[in-house]
């Protein structure tokens, strides 16, 4: 496996790599694509490369197919909604006109048939002709009854006869290369094999004759056949299982079932059989082909790409992963991230995604699911995660209807249910159903639970491991309850289906309910003045406030606290400027996920728009990443947490990306103070990083004989320097001074970093 390295500033992907697709030789070079990424090997240097939309190049997602163009050195990279890329060394040409065009129906791109400098596209709604020299569309065949749409599963061209063939979903289809291909007419339907309207997904021409693939969906209902002349027949008809490939590699045919590569000699006798990689590793080929050197390569559909060698040797390519884009939550804990893909729908229903969790270390991706945790087969929709602030490998997982997993040191510690805890069934369900909202640790190191549609909707997980439950029927009963966050003062915070926020204080007594506050806070002035519909995400910032993100954007509770003092606790509307103009923070978006970082900036996901920074107190844009104008693969956000070194991960509906910030969290003390690069090499470029910060610290940067160089102050527990003098030029060789003291002075440490020009 491959460990992806990082410099502040950048972009990572952390997306699966163990579904491939396709797989396609180019020169040296032998690339396998998965849906989100292309992973290639080069014979050269036997270095494991990736290619995609975060780590740069690529233009999309959602890769449908690949072919190789030797003749212009180019792969041709095809997504399933029809948008294209260009692949020629470093250098990727989008070409995005069909993607563009509005075309009614199936609109994706099922394979691709390269000839000279053309590539044909097999396509939902019929066959279109790219000029991979020019880089332009050259034309687009509707090969259907009447000119209409017709979904091209794939394309041949049989040279004995001069003739292209299609495999649609409503037959083979067959015309003349020397005829008008745009003209429908010359599309003659082949009724001469058996089921001629039937779905046929393959197709190739191999040693004088035509294969194809009768395709049924199940997995025991495939059918080859070979035209030799003008007739039929069925090959390997005690072989139905479900075909994936069908490619020749020179003088032989590769074909490709859900459970083994299979090679044929030109007389269609077979030649070779894969069905395993190594003792207990199953092939499971979506792809295969047969290199210059005779190694066989496989797209394998849960394991990545492999290469087979004569001596029945394999070799896995593989770089780590999760297992699937999914994510409904995350959370972290110093620099473990930990996440999980269930959800619940806007009813607060079910999806009955099977149970997952996956966790990254900064270096490694873990997964968990039945495959290697047997018991997690019971369970579905994991949508909630605390990680223990003190232990990153310590979890509890929340699901919908299942209770609360818990996972230590990599293994299923606990399930916990109302059959050993407080938590509570749904009435009305016979054979139980708990459902958990949210999650989250308190200073104490108390686990609090939100327990949905029950009359306790809270219970709390001790840090003995005691378990209580309480009962807030006053805020309404049995409610829909959602997440929980728990502000400065310790007073627990959790919205619900509705527009309404629940909020809680214990008074720090666990036990004694007689102090107990609780109040529901609305839409109404003086009762929280709540905007939307619902509230939809929450977080408490570094100065305490409670920041709400609802259908209607973003609003404020400076002081929760006054929630039970008697003060005022309605939420206010965060106005942002611009041109001149006040208007309310992200008024028309829905606010998906929030979160904090060390300068108490606020990132601010949503639905539709994807990803902003804005200032501490919302006033003022510092970014806003989308998927067109940066490597966010998806601008629905899901989720949004911090490390401790500053990395800000994403979850989006297309999977997890990360983004390199330098603001990360203030330290309470001046002991460790640390300097990168240090020293500064001739030819970096990049910035001086001084980390390990108290807010507000002050840090000066002077030559040896005391000259001030560079000044600033940090806002969080990092600083960048540019490697600049205060008159902008680049600082000469030798020794500078680092020099830090807190806001009152009381606290004070010093540094040293070494330029070498």
């Amino acid at each position: 496996m491959q460990a992806q390295s990082v410099s502040y500033s950048q972009w990572l992907d952390h997306l699966p790599y163990k579904q491939c697709v396709a797989v396609a030789e180019a020169n040296n070079q032998v690339f396998a694509a998965t849906p989100y990424s292309l992973v290639y090997y080069d014979k050269t240097d036997n270095s494991l490369n990736r290619l995609n939309k975060v780590t740069g190049g690529l233009s999309d997602i959602g890769i449908s197919s690949i072919a190789f163009c030797s003749k212009l050195n180019t792969l041709v990279v095809a997504y399933s909604n029809t948008n294209i890329d260009l692949v020629k060394g470093s250098d990727v040409v989008n070409i995005p006109d069909i993607k563009r065009k509005q075309i009614e129906g199936n609109k994706t791109i099922n394979s691709i048939l390269v000839i000279d400098k053309l590539a044909y596209l097999a396509c939902g709604f019929g066959i279109v002709v790219l000029d991979i020299e020019k880089a332009e569309i050259k034309d687009t065949y509707y090969i259907g009854p009447s000119g209409s749409q017709i979904n091209v599963r794939a394309l041949a061209f049989h040279e004995p006869e001069n003739k292209f063939y299609a495999a649609t979903e409503k037959g083979i289809y067959a015309a003349a290369a020397n005829t008008n291909l745009a003209y429908y007419v010359n599309w003659i339907q082949d009724k001469t094999i058996s089921g001629p309207t039937d779905n046929f997904n393959l197709i190739t021409s191999f040693s004088g004759q035509i294969y194809t693939n009768k395709s049924t969906g199940k997995w025991d209902g495939d059918s080859m056949f070979v035209k030799n002349g003008n007739s039929w027949t069925k090959f390997q008809p005690n072989d139905p299982v479900i075909r994936t490939s069908m490619r020749v590699c020179g003088d032989r045919l590769v074909v490709s079932n859900v459970y083994h590569v299979c090679v044929y000699k030109p007389d269609g006798s077979a030649e070779t059989y894969y069905d395993w990689y190594k003792p207990n590793v199953h092939v499971n080929p979506k792809d295969a082909l047969i290199d210059k050197n005779g190694l066989v390569w496989v797209a394998d559909n849960e394991q990545g790409m492999w290469s087979i060698g004569s001596d029945n040797i394999s070799t896995q390519y593989l770089f780590d992963g999760p297992v699937s884009i999914d994510v409904a939550a995350m959370d972290i804990s110093g620099r473990q991230l930990w996440a999980v893909p269930g959800g619940r729908n806007a009813s607060f229903g079910n999806l009955y995604r099977i149970a997952q969790a996956y966790t990254f270390d900064s270096k490694n991706w873990n997964s968990f699911n039945f495959t290697n945790v047997p018991e997690m087969a019971e369970y579905r929709d994991v949508l909630c995660a605390a990680a223990d602030p003190a232990d990153g490998n310590h979890a509890f997982l929340g699901t919908w209807g299942y209770g609360v997993l818990e996972f230590d040191n990599n293994e299923l510690k606990n399930v916990y249910t109302p059959e050993n805890s407080s938590l509570q069934f749904i009435n009305g369900y016979g054979f139980g159903y708990c459902r958990i909202g949210g999650v989250a640790y308190d200073q104490y190191k108390n686990l609090w639970i939100t327990n949905s549609g029950v009359p306790n909707i809270l219970s709390v997980r001790k840090s003995t491991g005691e378990w209580k439950s309480y009962n807030l029927a006053a805020l309404g009963n049995t409610p829909d309850v959602g997440g929980i966050v728990i502000d400065l003062e310790n007073q627990k915070w959790m919205h619900c289906r509705d527009l309404g926020l629940f909020v809680f204080n214990d008074n720090n007594t666990l036990d004694n309910t007689a102090d107990d506050n609780m109040k529901k806070l609305t839409s109404a002035t003086g009762y929280g003045k709540l905007i939307g519909t619902a509230v939809t995400c929450m977080v408490v910032d570094r100065n305490g406030e409670l920041w709400l993100g609802s259908d209607q954007g973003v609003s404020r509770i400076i002081s929760p606290g006054n929630v039970f003092t008697g003060g005022n606790y309605d939420a206010e509307v965060v106005q942002v400027e611009e041109d001149g103009y006040l208007h309310d923070l992200l008024g028309t978006e829905l606010i998906t996920a929030m979160a904090i970082n060390g300068n108490n900036e606020k990132w601010i996901g949503t639905e539709k728009a994807g990803v902003f920074l804005m200032s501490a107190d919302g006033g003022k844009e510092l970014l806003h990443f989308t998927e067109t104008n940066s490597p966010l693969l998806s601008n629905t956000i899901q989720s949004i947490k911090i490390s401790s070194n500053g990395t800000v991960y994403f979850g989006t509906s297309q999977g997890i990306v990360s983004y390199q910030d330098y603001k990360v969290e203030a330290q309470q003390t001046l002991d460790s103070l640390f300097i990168y690069p240090n020293p500064v090499r001739p030819g970096y470029q990049g910035a001086i990083f001084i980390s390990n910060l108290i807010v507000d610290s002050n840090i000066k940067i002077t030559d040896v004989s005391g000259a001030l160089v560079w000044e600033t102050q940090a806002q969080g527990g990092q600083v960048i320097w540019d490697g600049n003098n205060l008159e902008g030029r680049k600082v000469n060789t030798g020794v500078y001074l680092v020099f830090v003291t807190n806001p009152d002075g009381s606290m004070k440490t010093t540094g040293k970093i070494l330029f070498v020009r």
